[in-house]
């Protein structure tokens, strides 16, 4: 079921003319998104924005990488989806991030289209688990 509530996202790359655009065109699509650089402003930008739906997180990162910025957001906010995105696809870190709990494994670049169906199907899985949790005694 596709609902109409705004998606509300982070962009999170350290290639910022990269997420600039990606950013940009999320928005033309009508999704609510940040933009933030690196894993520790992605977590800062959580920490301020609880009602985030979903991650679009880059995994090579100086600092704190996706896979481990992935740990964080598991941790600390564990209904928000995260979609990881790569330009260095491996079989080890698909496997990681989907240890992780990732929600989906993106090759960059992305299909803008592509990118925007899973950020509706991210934000349904999202509502789903909040669902069930409001529903455990």
């Amino acid at each position: 079921m596709m609902t109409q509530r705004n998606i509300r996202a982070i962009v999170v790359d350290d290639q910022e003319k990269l997420a600039e655009v990606m950013t940009k065109r999320l928005k033309r699509r009508g999704i609510d998104v940040l933009m933030v650089t690196s894993g520790e402003d992605c977590l800062q930008t959580l920490s301020s924005h609880p009602d985030t739906d979903v991650v679009v997180l880059d995994i090579t990162m100086p600092g704190r990488n996706g896979l481990e910025t992935l740990a964080a957001i598991r941790s600390n906010f564990p209904l928000v989806q995260t979609i990881l995105h790569t330009g260095n696809p491996t079989p080890e870190n698909g496997i990681q991030g989907q240890e992780l709990g990732a929600f989906y494994f993106l090759p960059k670049p992305a299909h803008m289209d592509e990118l925007v169906d899973l950020l509706h199907s991210a934000k349904d899985r999202k509502e789903r688990k909040a669902e069930q949790l409001s529903k455990l005694p």
